[in-house]
């Protein structure tokens, strides 16, 4: 049990590797983020749909936009496409759910648009780590981890190594 919890724990180290994949993700994060706080605003202050259905389809389109920046920008398509979809849908869903009542919570004392930031904070919050440990699991080293230790010279990342 002992040795299921530390493997568990294990990848939740911040090193190097995680901390540039982390940096990715925000930078992903925030690109995919921009396209639903526009696609929200387009429909709720410009096409007077209420707040709920416009972050009902502005997280739609975010979550196509997000999986793919995610799959390949940070976890350098490192799982394989279909089952990734199929586990970064599952949390979708339990995303969308969440960040829609919070939005919609919020909307009552806050402005919408900082609600939708608020929410969108709580959602990468514990995302990352869904992300890296369930939704775009690999076997292996992933390949920005093999970059940065086959230069330190750690067992098993470097194929010239012995």
């Amino acid at each position: 049990m002992i040795k299921r919890i530390h493997k568990l724990t294990k990848s939740f180290y911040l090193n190097e590797a995680v901390i540039i994949q982390f940096g990715r993700y925000v930078a992903m994060g925030g690109a995919a983020f921009m396209v639903e706080f526009a696609i929200i605003y387009l429909l709720h202050e410009l096409g007077g749909l209420g707040i709920g259905r416009s972050a009902i389809f502005s997280s739609i389109i975010g979550f196509i936009v997000s999986f793919n920046l995610q799959q390949f920008g940070t976890f350098s398509g490192r799982a394989f496409y279909g089952p990734a979809f199929l586990r970064y849908a599952a949390l979708a869903c339990v995303n969308l759910v969440m960040a829609t009542a919070i939005i919609v919570l919020l909307d009552v004392i806050l402005d919408w648009k900082l609600a939708k930031t608020i929410s969108a904070l709580i959602m990468a919050a514990w995302n990352f780590l869904v992300y890296r440990r369930f939704v775009f699991k690999s076997r292996g080293i992933p390949k920005v981890e093999q970059r940065i230790y086959s230069d330190k010279g750690i067992p098993g990342t470097n194929k010239n190594a012995n």
